[in-house]
Parts: C-alpha cells; structure tokens; sequence
C-alpha cells in the first residue's frame, strides 16, 4: 500500500470522497488507473522538507 495526494480532481474511493489535497492510501492496482491525478506522499512531502533544510535558495526554490 502507497499513500498519495489527491490533486487536481475530487476521487470517490470506496465510498469515501476525497477533495484535491487529501492523503489516500491505495495499492500499486488501485493507484494506476487514477495515476494521473495523484502524487506519491514522498515525493510531495520531499520538497518541503529539501526548502525546510536549506538545500534550495528560498527566493527561487533552486537547488543549491
């Protein structure tokens, strides 16, 4: 099971809605038809905490 942001659209998974933003968790099957619309948890989070460690110039959000 991966976890996922949902961006771009609204998803009914299960029954349950989630909005663009929400965190979803899904199997590798369960992700791939709605691949388009989400983004891996790691990755969202990963520049985040890059900007946080002062690993990218904060005006631009380069890579230093």
């Amino acid at each position: 099971m991966g976890k996922y942001i949902v961006q771009g659209i609204s998803i009914d998974h299960n029954g349950k809605p989630y909005r663009e933003g929400d965190e979803i968790e899904l199997s590798a099957a369960e992700a791939k038809p709605l691949a388009a619309w989400l983004k891996p948890l790691a990755a969202w989070l990963k520049p985040a905490a890059e900007k946080a460690s002062g690993k990218t110039d904060p005006k631009t959000g380069d890579k230093k």
